[in-house]
């Protein structure tokens, strides 16, 4: 993880880079919180932008699930679009 997102920290300098990570669930295993808690740390040292909240939006609810229960269904994409907006919305993009 560190290894990468270094890689794009330098490989793309002075581009906002956001790095999102998803989960179909709020409560997350220990490992996992381990995981994503690597990840927002390393983020944090690199000086990206981290956004969490996207879990929070699903949490489990079918209505946003395909049928395997993990992966988003349209209804999903679109409340995980708007999720991400807001931190999408504070980036400075260079035109």
């Amino acid at each position: 993880m560190e290894r990468d997102l270094s890689r794009l920290h330098d490989q793309l300098p002075g581009r906002p880079i956001l790095v999102v990570t998803y989960y179909p669930v709020v409560q997350l295993s220990e490992r996992a919180s381990l995981l994503n808690q690597w990840i927002a740390d390393t983020a944090s040292q690199l000086g990206l932008q981290y956004v969490d909240a996207i879990r929070r939006v699903i949490d489990g609810n079918d209505d946003l699930l395909c049928d395997d229960g993990i992966h988003p269904n349209d209804d999903g994409h679109r409340a995980l679009a708007d999720a991400i907006l807001p931190a999408c919305r504070t980036l400075r993009l260079q035109t």
